[in-house]
């Protein structure tokens, strides 16, 4: 079937396809320029797709393992025929128990032009974001401390350790709310709740917009 279930995330990709993140489905769906589902990839909670060269597709997802490898990791990449090609990216450790850990390292993912990759963390108290290489070397960690931030940070880390030592279903608030990378500059904006940040390529802070 070509319906979607839960879709989370889109992006297009280098031979021209749309590949939606359907999350309640386990699975990437391909469409084409007519809207056709033309393939479909297993992979579990899919939360947010991009797209990378060569037809490969990057995926974050709230489980955090694909179906071949248990191991914990951020992001699964796919080749363009389907095929698990790599995953990459350390999880954080902000908790004790490893569901809320878990929880605690959702993110999105986003790329540019070159192949890269950022990953944003949703939750994490300072808002924080990776830069990969399309084969999964990191080449920059930001992490927003500024003076406005640290209030709001010391908050969610007294809630991360309330829930941690009280037990039940993870809940916390969105920090990093959405991700966009300039394709020419690469060039980083942030949505944190009602203000966004732009920040150069190295995570030098350009400017700051309340919306």
């Amino acid at each position: 079937s070509s319906a979607l279930q839960y879709p989370s995330d889109f992006d297009i990709t280098s031979d021209g396809r749309l590949v939606v993140a359907d999350r309640a489905a386990n699975a990437l769906r391909f469409y084409d320029a007519a809207g056709a589902l033309v393939q479909s990839i297993s992979t579990p909670a899919p939360s947010s797709v991009a797209a990378l060269p060569e037809g490969e597709v990057a995926v974050a997802s709230s489980a955090f393992a694909s179906p071949h490898d248990q191991t914990l990791r951020l992001i699964t990449v796919y080749d363009k025929s389907g095929r698990l090609a790599r995953s990459f990216g350390d999880l954080v450790e902000l908790a004790l128990r490893s569901d809320l850990n878990r929880f605690l390292n959702i993110g999105r993912v986003s790329s540019d032009p070159s192949g890269s990759l950022y990953y944003a963390f949703t939750f994490h108290p300072e808002p924080n974001v990776r830069k990969y290489d399309r084969f999964g070397y990191a080449s920059l960690e930001l992490s927003v401390t500024s003076l406005d931030i640290q209030p709001a940070a010391q908050t969610v880390r007294r809630e991360i350790k309330r829930q941690d030592e009280k037990g039940g279903a993870p809940r916390m608030k969105t920090i990093i709310n959405a991700l966009g990378v300039d394709p020419v500059t690469q060039q980083l904006w942030l949505a944190l709740g009602n203000v966004v940040l732009h920040l150069d390529r190295d995570g030098t802070q350009i400017a700051a917009y309340r919306a």
